[in-house]
């Protein structure tokens, strides 16, 4: 719902970057970004969107106390000044090809409430968006109302948006087919053929999303234990049940449509004599129960998951998988804050993540395990290997860019921080008098929603 309240500085559109928030943008050879803000744009709260507000949010964002996820595309950032009214020069330090590419994900929000509420703004967010915040029940749904003040003509179409919160993806299916809900996300893979059935519209973006589970490099600390698990996770098979066939099969992070896929970066098969072997090899024997171990250490392992069905499954899957190896791990189902902000912290040593896609930069498969980065679940820090992916930022040479990040992920396979499973397309279902609802980096736009 965020991309309905919030404007965001640009979005990526069929034929590549569009501007909104920002109307266009100039960078210099050295890395200083000016930005052209869109004039004529208003918070719901009345106060101006310009210049000054938009360094406001990204002052905010790189405040490591206010735990803003896309703070970490702004770590290199010298300096950020509004020039003018409606002039924002940002100096990067170095020119970076994706850095505007990372802006589709960076909402602006009002100065004026976030000061205003403080710690209680995220629960009465305040943007210049097509629709305001009207009220939030927690577990049950969020209200939002037509912005009958927004700035681009015409839009939006429908007077009210209401998001509801169904955990239960059978009951998100029922009530598609029964024409009291329109769109719905995170669907069981299971329900998309019957949603076919039913004269549902199963709608998909570009395969930029990413099935991944991630192992916690402190707390399994011998890469071998950690390839053996990465020969041990049958792909295709999780792929079938998460997602219907709907992803394409991950040997390493990167997709293979974007540019920095290379097909000659190292992969495991997936080979469960190879797994046992590894193991046998590097000392974890079987005790009598079947539970592999070594010097006093057993192979007993914590998996928070996910509640959402599909996530729930996924992580199952992997119990019984590496269950083969001699490896326990022990599940603990929690709602989706309670595991993000479980794996965030450390505690676990397994979690499965599906991520959504939003664009092609390989930042952000590298970016996982960057030292700076405060969604880095492996909990693995290495400034060497952070120094490539910072070069690979700034360089001019797309040939040396991919030298970068084949080194980048050469090492990172070697050393298997975590196994990618899958990468997966935007998939929602969808009601068939819905229109004008568009994809636009893994995320949806309401502006120009409509009903037939």
């Amino acid at each position: 719902y965020n991309q309905a309240i919030a404007d965001h500085l640009v979005y990526m559109g069929d034929d590549g970057l569009e501007p909104w928030v920002i109307e266009r943008w100039d960078v210099t050879s050295d890395g200083v970004y000016t930005w052209h803000i869109q004039q004529g744009i208003t918070f719901h709260d009345g106060t101006v969107l310009d210049a000054a507000a938009v360094v406001f949010n990204i002052e905010r964002l790189v405040v490591p106390e206010n735990d803003l996820r896309y703070g970490s595309y702004f770590q290199r950032m010298q300096s950020i000044e509004a020039v003018d009214e409606y002039t924002v020069e940002v100096d990067m330090g170095a020119f970076d090809l994706e850095f505007m590419e990372r802006m589709i994900n960076v909402g602006i929000v009002s100065p004026t409430a976030v000061e205003a509420l403080g710690a209680d703004f995220r629960d009465a967010p305040v943007g210049s968006g097509p629709f305001r915040f009207v009220s939030y029940t927690p577990g049950e749904r969020i209200v939002l109302e037509r912005n009958a003040d927004y700035w681009r003509a015409g839009e939006p179409h429908v007077d009210e948006l209401i998001f509801r919160i169904i955990p239960e993806a059978n009951v998100r299916l029922i009530e598609l087919e029964a024409g009291t809900v329109h769109y719905a996300v995170n669907m069981a893979a299971a329900d998309l053929a019957q949603a076919e059935r039913s004269g549902l519209d199963v709608v998909t973006g570009p395969a930029l999303g990413r099935l991944i589970l991630y192992m916690n490099s402190e707390r399994i600390t011998d890469p071998a234990v950690r390839r053996a698990v990465n020969h041990a996770i049958d792909r295709e098979v999780i792929v079938d049940v998460v997602t219907n066939g709907l992803a394409g099969i991950a040997y390493y992070a990167v997709p293979p449509t974007t540019w920095a896929f290379n097909p000659d970066i190292p992969i495991y098969e997936h080979d469960v004599e190879r797994a046992n072997q590894i193991l046998d090899e590097a000392g974890w024997t079987r005790g009598a129960d079947g539970i592999r171990a070594r010097d006093g250490e057993r192979l007993v392992w914590d998996m928070p998951a996910d509640s959402i069905p599909s996530r729930l499954r996924a992580a199952e899957i992997v119990s019984a998988m590496l269950g083969e190896l001699g490896i326990q791990v022990n599940i603990r189902s929690m709602d989706s804050a309670a595991f993000t902000a479980t794996a965030r912290g450390g505690d676990h040593h397994l979690a499965w993540f599906q991520w959504a896609g939003s664009t092609s930069d390989p930042w952000v498969a590298a970016g996982d395990l960057h030292c700076n980065y405060a969604w880095n679940i492996a909990q693995y820090c290495n400034p060497e290997l952070d120094a490539l992916v910072e070069e690979a930022l700034v360089s001019l040479d797309q040939d040396r860019r991919q030298e970068l990040y084949d080194e980048f992920f050469t090492f990172v396979q070697e050393e298997s921080f975590y196994v990618a499973v899958g990468h997966l397309p935007a998939v929602f279902i969808a009601r068939p008098e819905v229109e004008g609802v568009r994809i636009v980096g893994g995320r949806l736009l309401f502006n120009e929603a409509r009903l037939e």
